[in-house]
């Protein structure tokens, strides 16, 4: 049991870390694409010349960022919930409900992230492409997604094995 326990504070120190440092990585790619559609509707309207690559590397810092911040928004409950069930509970069912749901979102995420990387190996090996200026490749917008949905589950997983390990209703509010 005690090296469950150490498990579980190790994946959720990791799982803290890393969650943090993705979303302040996401905080830079925000503060570079103003910049850089600033810098571009600027030259636009000033010199008449447009930066085409900059309307499609926005595109692709929007789902970079989102699959970027996802994973703490999971762990500090930052996310978009419907409280309906949660608010009929009180007491141990409070905490059984946010286990069983975060266990469910568990599942969820890893099933997500599973087919994700079936896709992103499937659009490797066929080597599909974004007809667009760039000519990105699929699978690195498809890693994106499978990446961010398993960085979700480790947050969800985290989380249920700590509420299992230490059920106090103050942390479950």
């Amino acid at each position: 049991m005690h090296l469950f326990s150490w498990l579980i504070k190790k994946i959720y120190r990791i799982n803290v870390k890393l969650t943090e440092y993705l979303a302040l990585i996401g905080g830079v790619i925000i503060l570079v694409m103003m910049v850089a559609i600033t810098g571009a509707s600027l030259s636009r309207y000033l010199l008449g010349h447009a930066v085409a690559t900059v309307t499609e590397l926005s595109v692709y810092s929007l789902l970079l960022i989102t699959f970027l911040g996802s994973p703490l928004l999971s762990r500090t409950n930052g996310h978009v919930s419907v409280d309906l069930l949660s608010t009929f509970f009180k007491g141990k069912g409070k905490v059984f409900h946010a286990i069983f749901t975060n266990g469910l979102s568990f599942l969820v995420t890893i099933l997500l992230s599973w087919y994700g990387l079936k896709n992103t190996i499937s659009s490797y090996a066929s080597n599909e492409i974004v007809v667009d200026i760039l000519h990105t490749p699929k699978y690195l917008l498809y890693l994106i997604i499978t990446i961010g949905f398993f960085l979700m589950a480790v947050s969800f997983l985290s989380k249920t094995l700590e509420m299992i390990k230490i059920p106090k209703e103050k942390n479950y509010k």
